[in-house]
């Protein structure tokens, strides 16, 4: 799968938006069900979303170690950190 991927900025960019909006709407969709859950005082607003990061530099480490994908690596990152400041918005926000 990974050979599939073009090692290419733009690439890197586009996939990481869509994974991070999927998990926006995923966590936004699945909130109201954790708030309500025993898991609410250990599944918090802000950790939700810092467990989505940690999984995306995961998948950073994966394209920049293992796959050589260093162009890649570079969109995706990028687009994380905007990911992050709009998260970081958010919290300052509610």
């Amino acid at each position: 799968m990974n050979k599939r991927i073009p090692d290419n900025f733009h690439t890197g960019v586009w996939i990481a938006a869509v994974v991070s909006a999927l998990s926006y709407f995923l966590i936004e969709w699945a909130e109201p069900m954790i708030q309500h859950s025993a898991a609410s005082k250990y599944i918090a607003f802000p950790r939700l979303y810092f467990m989505v990061f940690a999984l995306q530099i995961f998948v950073l480490r994966l394209a920049m170690v293992n796959w050589h994908k260093h162009r890649f690596a570079q969109g995706w990152i990028f687009t994380v950190f905007i990911f992050a400041l709009f998260i970081f918005y958010l919290i300052k926000k509610r």
